[in-house]
């Protein structure tokens, strides 16, 4: 049996980093509500994790990418100071593909972010001598923040398994036994084929104990574009199957061998390469358009690659979602365990055992963070100053109910003004439950029928993100009410621009957000890829 951790998105964000003086190094509120994910409660709510997971005395933790905040130098060299000191003082081995967080292109690029005062105004910290911001208190201009690319964050992060390590049983690229940059490049085009780069290719196989083969796959796109590189992240797979075709075949002959060698294979990569929506992309394009989550989907293509080359087991994280999904045929299957982030909803990070014939997973919600109201102070000065109005979220009394409202100003702030049709998003804001069961003709208990229809909105992004992993917060009498509502906007045929339509989509993909393959503890047969609760 060998155990090991999955985290995906920590997103380290280092706020006690002092390169710009003696206060502490803190994002805005403002930056934070309308992100999806939190910044200065990353490094407590890694910690936390990874104390959890050390507490078990489990020793080898994969992480599935976007390791730092965004490939800021201080980013990079906190969170590599931190995880060498678990491997110090408990020996402990990390595992670790790059995302799209983490670098860019060969030499990076860079970065400016909005870093609160004591008083509640902010400054401008910006690698970029260039940068300005008229409504900032002050500016500092610091290479602490520059992004690097791969040619410095490879090497940095080397032990974490992108370089050779003593201890590996056996290590390869793509491109053979070499570790070095140079020996680990191919070359990508231009849209119009004017111009081409080597790129670095980060993907590696390491054998770090006998019999267990971890396969990291990268993923990441940057095509030369005029004086820099365009970024391919958005489309994950889709463009990493276009541009990276030798990936998939190398890929194809690592599980050939390790199934003639007797090896367990775990492979992961930043993106998912299955559907993570429980196949809701149709009715999400109807409902809300080309959302992010939709311009990130991977194509059939790509799910049809990862059977062909043999792939069963694949962890991803980058969608920052709980989500188990699986394609099959007579060939075998392909079956994606779409790991969640801790500095989002749902804060949590997946531990599982692996025998011959079976994986277990467990996923863990982290509750209570030491230091998750790390920056509330600083919050309600900021909040002093603009009048913004942060709906109760400094009164969360642990990290789990901080992400919770987070998530409440992330739909208000963020989802409902840039992805929803103002049709619908008047309606959310100004009617409650009963008023849309009305529209269907039925009827719903008193208690839900009082319900804002914005609480069933913030419930439906739960589903999204959680799966069955938040059905127990969100409980069995809201679950019973939505069902209803599916059940009454489903059984009758209306006009498709309607708005009864539209709320039979909602409710429809929220009752299959909920009702997928298990997410949370379950177990997987490995010679059928059978999923069952656990």
């Amino acid at each position: 049996m060998t155990r090991f951790a999955v985290i995906a998105d920590p997103h380290f964000h280092d706020a006690a980093f002092t390169g710009t003086g003696d206060r502490l190094f803190l994002r805005s509120l403002a930056d934070t509500a309308e992100s999806t994910r939190v910044f200065n409660e990353s490094a407590p709510a890694f910690r936390a994790a990874l104390d959890q997971i050390a507490a078990q005395g489990i020793k080898t933790v994969i992480i599935v990418g976007d390791l730092t905040d965004d490939g800021q130098a201080y980013a990079v060299d906190g969170a590599l100071t931190l995880l060498e000191g678990y491997t110090a003082r408990l020996g402990m081995r990390f595992f670790m593909t790059v995302g799209n967080h983490d670098l860019f292109a060969r030499a990076g690029r860079h970065q400016s972010k909005r870093i609160l005062r004591d008083d509640g105004r902010y400054d401008l910290v910006t690698s970029d001598a260039q940068a300005s911001d008229a409504d900032a208190a002050g500016r500092v201009v610091t290479g602490a923040m520059l992004a690097g690319g791969y040619d410095r964050v490879v090497p940095a992060l080397g032990r974490l398994g992108f370089m050779r390590h003593p201890q590996d049983i056996h290590w390869e690229s793509p491109f053979g036994s070499d570790d070095a940059l140079t020996s680990r490049l191919y070359t990508v085009r231009s849209d119009d084929g004017s111009q081409s780069v080597d790129m670095v290719d980060a993907s590696y196989l390491v054998e770090p104990a006998p019999g267990l083969w971890l396969l990291s796959l990268d993923a990441n796109i940057y095509r030369p574009k005029g004086d820099g590189f365009a970024d391919c992240s958005e489309a994950g797979w889709n463009a990493a199957l276009e541009f990276k075709p030798y990936l998939l075949a190398w890929t194809a002959d690592v599980v050939a061998r390790a199934q003639q060698l007797g090896k367990q294979l775990v492979v992961f990569s930043h993106y998912p390469v299955v559907d993570p929506l429980d196949s809701t992309i149709d009715e999400e394009l109807a409902l809300l358009g080309k959302t992010t989550f939709a311009r990130r989907m991977p194509v059939p293509a790509v799910s049809e690659a990862f059977l062909a080359a043999g792939v069963k087991l694949h962890f991803s994280g980058h969608w920052h979602v709980n989500d188990t999904a699986r394609i099959a045929d007579d060939r075998g299957y392909v079956l994606n365990m779409a790991v969640p982030a801790p500095v989002a909803f749902p804060p949590a990070y997946k531990i599982c055992e692996l025998s011959a014939e079976t994986l277990h997973v467990d996923t863990v919600m982290l509750r209570d963070v030491a230091g998750y109201d790390v920056g509330f102070a600083r919050y309600a000065a900021e909040c002093a100053v603009t009048g913004y109005d942060d709906e109760g979220l400094r009164a969360a009394t642990d990290h789990f109910g901080f992400i919770g409202r987070h998530l409440d100003l992330l739909v208000r702030d963020r989802y409902l003004p840039r992805e929803w049709p103002q049709s619908l998003r008047g309606m959310v804001e100004r009617v409650n439950l009963g008023a849309v069961a009305r529209l269907a003709g039925g009827m719903l208990a008193p208690d839900m029928a009082k319900l804002p229809f914005m609480t069933a909105v913030v419930d439906w992004y739960k589903l999204r993100k959680a799966s069955d992993l938040a059905l127990g917060e969100i409980g069995a009498a809201r679950l019973e009410a939505y069902a209803k509502l599916a059940a009454l906007f489903g059984a009758r045929s209306w006009p498709e621009e309607s708005s009864e339509r539209q709320l039979g989509r909602f409710f429809g993909m929220m009752m299959r957000y909920g009702a997928g393959l298990p997410a949370t503890r379950f177990k997987v047969d490995l010679a059928s890829g059978a999923v069952t609760p656990d």
